[in-house]
């Protein structure tokens, strides 16, 4: 376990340091350490940290099990299974959970995912193994995989063209996707014939294959036109035969593939070697292919080896001693020389460490861990702390209607279920009317001015009929007739981060939007959700169901998103897909059909029998075959479909066209623990789909540590100091002195990551001149939008909530005046002596213990004085919304009265929970001598929320 360390070809993508640069010695890929395995394919690879899988590099096939989007630097799968092994093959990627299940993704031209078909996905999706072994170990390839369970079964499918598969036949190679093929090249095959041998690791070459049993005996089997089976021959062979090494009594400890040519590690502690040579990556001082096993010697000759890596043309071998020795090819640098030399003998890359915990190789490039605390050629990066966290179940309610162009009078048979979900999503189709004119003008509206969104007659229908439920809108976005809008309730809505959008047109030329899909995504507390609202390709043809599955795709490869990365915090150096969430729900109007006869699917809708109609439903059936959806989920349908109907009707269409009934609008999820608690259909007649509803208990993780940050007040003062009201001996340190500007801080709390906003106002007036025993208050009041529309009517005290009451403090020259005060075990009591003349230092004056405490009555929170160094703290188990004033003038301003202080200017620093929202300030000073009183102008400061959320 360590961090990792790589170099080589930087196109080939298997660098991960997020660029396309040759790297020429070893070079730590950033903040990515305690690695516990490493795989490299030919242009993608694969790391295990804590059980959680990352990968990087190529996705054009899906590889990296997120989506299409290739990514250069390591980003994890978003799942919940814990990873024990993995292995990177040419175009796809194989490995195991804790549970001995088989998960794969990629290219699956040969079958090599296992499936049974050779449909690619680009999601981890389970392989059925025969007999459901717990398997430990995985191996991928040139097309081809393998799994060894826990008592030593072996596996083999996909590529087997040249006997690779080790079942005793050739394969034909499959040069196109078909839904023809062989069994028992698409579906794992357990070695039968060899029932005698229990097998510990497999590993691939580009056509042939090799195997050690536990025995520690060397098994080979495939093509052999290099040598690469190490049987003194060139003659390929289908079936599994021992590879003789030594006097036959050397036991093996492991093996590795190149492309041509195989190795392995004995107990003794030497390397053996044989197969392809052309650039030394046999090690044998020459360039002369190695027919069978060959000790590497040179270098190596009094050193014990415990590793062997092989790449394409090249291998690495790491010692007992922590030395890493590299021979072969070295045109890419993935010797790790600082040169492109190719070595015939082994060449020490690093001098003695002992610190190196495993190599790696693949392609044309190699790569080591390193343990942590030994440091190599710079740091190691820092450890990522987990927070633990406590899963929470709330609601979400999906809404989704093709509304035909129309808007209902009343939405309450639709969206009245809504009222006790957290989490509100609707979904539109045809929110215009799909002629070609109508099209044109949207989508030129739209992106011409696309926060007028908000301002569509649809979003104001939602807007004002979820408003009394104490919806508060997220975000909305629209994409010509696609319209999605996403709320939570209010009290959630300070924990909404991360909110990204994105669209994805798929109509004409793959550029209109009346077919595509709107895509929203967010954190709710510490879990990442996403929304895709999608409309696709419409017609009962096959022409048109392949049509649906480009759509689909197409909606994956276009929608990026800025990386988030599971703390929440944004990297814009990345790009996140929609697998990129542990929780995603697509529903729409996804267009499939029911391809029976007309009047057979209406007498079964009829009579309710709907089995027979969703044995032939195409998206049932797609799912089956892998095409679309994979690793989705949907509820049983147990209503009538939603799609034809005459508008206005209960009647399927009696039209010219006499459309065949069909379940066109649906709602799929994909994630761990999700649990349907209802999917139903409703009776609006104004379109011809009736609109679906479906809704989910989602467990939502909330840190266990509180999201609130403490508050903390500081003061500066002029570089003339002047007296405090307040006794000398408080510990707490709120009160410094400083040269600076005179000026006061206050930070507030609020959700972590949300944006935070600075800006000063004005100072007020001074003192007037001649004038004696002033009193100074300073007052300053809050407001928000969001704060004084979305603010509980009246909030209730809770467990461990104390409430203040309102509390001024007013300090004379003389002797100070306190105004009544309920009694707060945390904070300080107000001193009732006289003050005396303190300079500037760090201690917390009563004034200052009143300002808190009027400052909490304010929000309903409680302030706490802390009873040591440090500024006190300040929170609350309240939601943040009923931190508000009803206006920003009359409830509770913050209060603080002093003597002899001249009032400071302030600088705010507060946050609120909206990207969208301002928060305005208002400051004002009373100055109070004898009988006349002097109020400064107020002040008023708008801060535009758009500082970049931060943790």
């Amino acid at each position: 376990m360590g961090s990792l360390y790589t170099w080589g070809r930087g196109k080939s993508s298997l660098l991960g340091h997020g660029d396309y640069k040759d790297k020429k010695d070893p070079t730590p890929i950033a903040n990515f350490t305690r690695a516990k395995m490493v795989s490299m394919g030919t242009n993608h690879a694969a790391a295990i940290v804590n059980g959680a899988v990352y990968l990087w590099g190529d996705s054009t096939y899906g590889q990296l099990g997120r989506g299409y989007a290739r990514q250069l630097a390591p980003l994890p799968i978003i799942w919940k299974k814990k990873i024990m092994h993995v292995a990177c093959g040419q175009t796809h990627t194989i490995m195991c959970s804790d549970e001995g299940e088989v998960y794969s993704m990629g290219d699956n031209e040969f079958g090599q995912l296992g499936f049974g078909n050779l449909e690619g996905v680009c999601v981890p999706i389970q392989v059925e193994c025969p007999g459901k072994p717990k398997v430990i170990k995985v191996a991928a390839g040139n097309g081809v995989s393998a799994a060894v369970s826990d008592r030593g079964v072996m596996m083999t499918w996909g590529r087997g063209d040249t006997g690779q598969l080790g079942n005793g036949q050739r394969v034909p190679i499959v040069s196109r996707p078909s839904p023809v093929s062989p069994p028992q090249m698409t579906s794992p095959i357990i070695f039968l014939d060899r029932p005698s041998i229990e097998w510990l690791m497999v590993q691939f070459g580009a056509m042939h294959t090799v195997a050690l049993s536990r025995e520690g005996t060397i098994y080979t089997w495939g093509n052999n036109s290099q040598g690469q089976l190490g049987l003194g021959h060139h003659t390929d062979s289908l079936i599994p035969v021992r590879v003789p090494v030594g006097d036959g009594d050397i036991r093996m400890t492991l093996v590795a593939s190149g492309n041509f040519h195989s190795g392995a590690v004995g107990e003794d502690g030497r390397v053996y070697m044989w197969g392809a040579n052309a650039f030394g990556q046999a090690g044998t001082g020459t360039l002369s292919s190695e027919q069978l096993p060959t000790i590497v010697l040179g270098p190596l000759r009094d050193k014990c080896a415990i590793q062997l890596a092989l790449g394409c043309l090249h291998s690495v071998v790491l010692t007992a001693e922590g030395e890493i020795y590299t021979f072969g090819q070295g045109e890419y640098y993935q010797l790790g020389h600082a040169d492109k030399k190719a070595r015939l003998w082994p060449s020490i890359m690093l001098p003695t460490m002992g610190a190196v915990t495993g190599i790696v190789a693949g392609g044309d490039a190699s790569g080591l861990l390193l343990s942590a605390g030994a440091p190599l050629n710079g740091t190691l990066g820092q450890e990522t702390k987990t927070v633990k966290e406590e899963a929470t179940p709330y609601n979400v309610y999906i809404a989704s209607w093709n509304c035909n162009g129309k808007r209902p009078e009343s939405l309450a048979d639709w969206l009245g279920g809504a009222q006790n979900a957290d989490v509100l999503i609707v979904g539109i189709q045809e929110m215009v009317k799909m002629a070609a004119g109508s099209v044109v003008r949207a989508q030129a509206a739209q992106s011409t001015n696309p926060e007028a969104v908000d301002t569509l007659p649809w979003v104001i229908d939602i807007d004002r009929f979820v408003g009394p439920m104490r919806y508060v809108k997220v975000f909305c976005k629209a994409l010509v007739g696609v319209l999605l809008v996403a709320y939570v309730k209010d009290e959630h809505r300070p924990h909404v981060r991360n909110i990204q959008s994105a669209l994805a047109p798929c109509g004409a030329m793959g550029m209109i939007g009346n077919k595509g899909a709107v895509v929203i995504r967010f954190s709710l507390y510490a879990t990442q959700m996403c929304f895709v609202c999608s409309h696709l390709a419409a017609g009962p043809s096959r022409e048109r169901l392949d049509k649906r599955y480009q759509d689909y795709k197409s909606i994956i490869q276009k929608i990026h998103f800025g990386n988030i990365n599971s703390t929440g915090t944004g990297d814009n150096q990345a790009e996140s897909t929609i697998f990129d969430h542990e929780n995603v729900f697509w529903f729409g109007d996804l267009n499939y059909r029911i391809p029976l006869a007309n009047d057979q699917i209406r007498k079964m809708v009829a009579d309710k029998d709907y089995e027979p109609l969703l044995r032939a439903d195409q998206l049932i059936a797609e799912q089956a075959a892998g095409r679309v959806f994979q690793g989705f989920k949907e509820g049983p349908i147990d209503f009538a479909p939603t799609y034809a109907y005459d508008v206005n009707t209960q009647n399927y269409d009696t039209g010219e066209k006499h459309r065949s009934p069909a379940w066109c609008d649906r709602v799929l999820w994909r994630g761990e623990d999700i649990r349907l608690t209802s999917y139903a259909r409703h009776e609006l007649l104004d379109s011809d789909h009736r609109p679906i509803t479906a809704s989910f208990v989602v467990p939502v993780r909330r840190p266990e540590a509180s999201p609130y940050a403490s508050m903390r007040v500081s003061m500066k003062f002029p570089s003339s100091p002047q007296p405090i009201a307040g006794s000398p001996s408080s510990k707490s340190a709120i009160w410094s002195a400083s040269s600076s500007p005179s000026r006061s801080v206050l930070s507030v709390s609020s959700p972590v990551g949300s944006p935070t906003l600075t800006a000063p106002s004005s100072s007020s007036e001074q003192s007037p001149a001649g004038s004696s025993s002033p009193v100074f208050t300073h007052r300053l009041t809050f407001s928000s939008p969001y704060f004084n529309s979305h603010r509980p009517a009246s909030p209730t005290a809770r467990d461990g909530d104390r409430l203040a009451s309102p509390t001024t403090t007013t300090t004379t020259a003389g002797t100070p005046v306190v105004a009544p005060t309920p009694t707060i075990p945390t904070a300080r009591p107000v001193s009732s002596q006289p003050p005396k003349y303190t300079p500037p230092s760090p201690t917390l004056g009563s004034a200052a213990s009143s300002f808190l405490r009027a400052q909490a009555n304010a929000r309903g929170r409680t302030a706490t004085v802390a009873d040591g160094p440090g500024p006190p703290s300040y929170s609350s188990p309240r939601s943040p919304s009923s931190f508000s004033s009803k206006s920003s003038v009359s409830a509770s301003p913050l209060s603080l009265s002093t003597s002899s202080l001249a009032p400071p200017s302030l600088t705010i620093s507060a946050n609120t929970p909206t990207s969208t929202s301002t928060l305005t300030t208002k400051y004002t000073t009373t100055i109070r001598q004898q009988s006349s009183t002097h109020t400064s102008p107020s002040h008023s400061t708008h801060l535009p929320a758009t500082a970049r959320p931060t943790v």
